[in-house]
């Protein structure tokens, strides 16, 4: 009976046995499963992770402009980076009130774009008195910081120049104000405004004539402003001072330079469109001409039109006794312009009585008289006469002639004024000033002027200005593109409509500066000078003069550019005319 029992315990326990090893199989099973799971998981995370730093790395997102725009935040976001960047979310801090605003964002910034006005849809109300912080975050992680800075709370860098340090009256004188914006990590936020006060000594009188505009600042980056003033009256030796600074800057941040007013021995203003002459320490005239262009050779002995025109800028009276035009040749020493004779063609125009027009030898025209031509204060002359060419072996594109001018007070020359002459036949051209508006009769001479005088202060005057072919060939004219460019003085207005004429084609033009031309262009087929006899065509219209204190002297620069219609050879045409015109104020 005992043995049985034990047989049957026997065979239980290899049961258990057996059961017992199976659970161990299946929980070492179970491991190994979780194993490889709990790896699978880490391989997953790493590339994951891989995915998450490859698209951060393929992510460069800079904030390459922010700015205010109607009181909200307004950014332009680049990405340069070759994956496209979700920016997810915006953090904007009140750096001056501890105030922190989150927003949440869903913009995509593809590779190597940009996306401009990022913040405008914002609710926030930006102030431009105010620091900010900004931060974006993209939905890789990636960041982005920057700051807007208010103007009141930075210095930045100035500097003022006035140019020319010296300046007198009825010169120009420009203010140039830089600033820079220094700042690395923020931006101003706003347009920069200048500012220029302007501190004139009693007596004097600065006027305005190119005001700049406001302009955007960027980080790193100098903006440079510019005004132009005309000092119209001055004290000798005082001081004009000129303040610049920004709207709304930082108290203290401003720059001065002064000016300082001297009456000097020179009066020539500008040799371009307008000469002031005003100043009662000059003692030298000024010196203008009036140049045929071309010179052209004839065979009938047919003249053009030369003039000095002398200006007496003091408060005293002028005597010019000599006047003496030199000629150079460059082509070559043999080469006769004008002879000795003056090629039987001298013709005086104005002085014509009591005194004497020659030339005193080859390529020199002289007028002289004792004991002389006084020009009264402020007063003008026009010395001209019309000359025939003696006649070139080869062409002369530019001689160069010097002029100079015999007075009470002295010699003074005007040098390095050039035209041309032809050596075949071709038109003797010229501009000027005339008294008539019948062109058949502009040629004549008590119509021919070179210069207005006692223009009414203020008035509206009517000008003529006459363009002669004064040869008499058929063959040889100006050709029809030629333009006629009168620069008109700045102070004077031009009135409307334009002149018209139905052989030219008249537009004006008008510059940032106040300067104004009307050009004059002869239409197609038209010439002038293919009538057989010479010919003229004239421009007239009226302008309006400048209000004066004292007289002043102003200069119409008049040219002609073209050619001449010539069968085998064409020449250019450049005559030319520096033309006064004398205001005088009210009696």
């Amino acid at each position: 009976m005992i043995k049985i029992i034990r047989q049957k315990r026997k065979g239980i326990s290899s049961v258990v046995g057996a059961v017992f090893m199976i659970l161990v199989m299946v929980g070492a099973l179970n491991v190994m499963i979780w194993t490889m799971q709990q790896q699978d998981r880490v391989t997953e995370t790493i590339i994951e992770k891989s995915n998450s730093n490859l698209n951060k790395l393929n992510e460069d997102i800079d904030i390459s402009n922010v700015r205010i725009d109607g009181d909200k935040l307004n950014m332009t976001v680049t990405n340069a980076g070759g994956a496209a960047a979700t920016i997810k979310s915006i953090y904007i801090v009140n750096e001056t009130a501890s105030e922190q605003y989150r927003y949440d964002l869903d913009l995509v910034v593809d590779g190597r774009e940009s996306l401009k006005n990022v913040g405008q849809d914002l609710a926030l109300v930006v102030k431009d008195d105010t620091k900010y912080s900004v931060r974006l975050i993209t939905e890789s992680g990636n960041t982005v910081s920057t700051s807007l800075t208010p103007l009141s709370s930075v210095a930045l860098p100035m500097s003022i120049y006035v140019i020319p340090p010296t300046v007198r009256p009825g010169d120009n004188v420009t203010i140039l104000f830089a600033v820079t914006n220094n700042l690395t990590d923020s931006a101003l936020g706003v347009d920069i405004t200048p500012v220029l006060d302007v501190d004139d000594p009693p007596g004097s009188v600065v006027t305005p004539r190119v005001t700049p505009s406001g302009a955007s600042l960027t980080e790193g980056n100098t903006v440079l402003f510019k005004w132009v003033y005309e000092v119209e009256e001055a004290l000798d030796e005082t001081y004009i001072t000129f303040n610049a600074s920004l709207a709304n800057a930082k108290q203290g941040n401003w720059v001065r330079e002064q000016g300082y007013v001297k009456l000097i021995e020179e009066s020539q203003v500008s040799s371009s469109t307008e000469t002031i002459i005003f100043s009662t320490l000059v003692q030298r005239p000024e010196i203008f001409l009036i140049m045929p262009g071309p010179f052209g050779d004839t065979p009938d002995d047919v003249i053009g039109l030369w003039g000095v025109v002398v200006v007496n800028p003091t408060e005293v009276d002028m005597e010019v006794n000599r006047i003496i035009v030199t000629m150079f040749t460059t082509a070559g020493s043999s080469q006769t312009i004008v002879d000795k004779n003056c090629h039987t063609g001298d013709n005086p125009i104005w002085p014509n009585v009591g005194s004497e027009w020659s030339c005193p030898g080859d390529n020199k025209i002289q007028w002289k008289d004792s004991p002389g031509e006084v020009i009264e204060p402020y007063g003008i002359r026009s010395f001209m006469t019309m000359l025939a060419p003696k006649g070139l072996t080869i062409d002369e594109q530019a001689f160069i002639t010097s002029t100079t001018v015999f007075t009470s007070m002295g010699q003074f020359t005007k040098t390095g004024y050039a035209t041309g002459m032809k050596k075949n036949p071709e038109s003797l051209v010229n501009v000027y000033l005339t008294t008539t508006s019948t062109e058949a009769n502009a040629r004549q001479e008590q119509y021919i002027k070179g210069n207005m005088s006692n223009i009414a202060s203020g008035s509206q005057v009517t000008l003529r200005v006459a363009i002669s072919d004064f040869d008499d060939s058929s063959t040889t004219k100006i050709k029809y593109g030629t333009r006629l460019i009168i620069n008109i003085p700045k102070d004077f207005d031009v009135v409307t409509p334009l002149p018209t004429h139905s052989e030219f084609t008249i537009v004006s033009q008008e510059y940032d500066d106040g300067g104004k031309q009307i050009i004059a262009t002869l239409n197609s087929p038209n010439y002038i000078g293919d009538s057989g006899s010479g010919e003229s065509k004239i421009i007239t219209f009226d302008v309006i003069a400048p209000t004066v204190a004292k007289p002043k002297v102003y200069i119409m620069y008049t040219l002609l550019d073209g050619d001449t219609e010539h069968a085998t050879e064409p020449f250019p045409v450049s005559a030319f005319a520096e033309l006064p015109l004398h205001v005088v104020p009210p009696p």
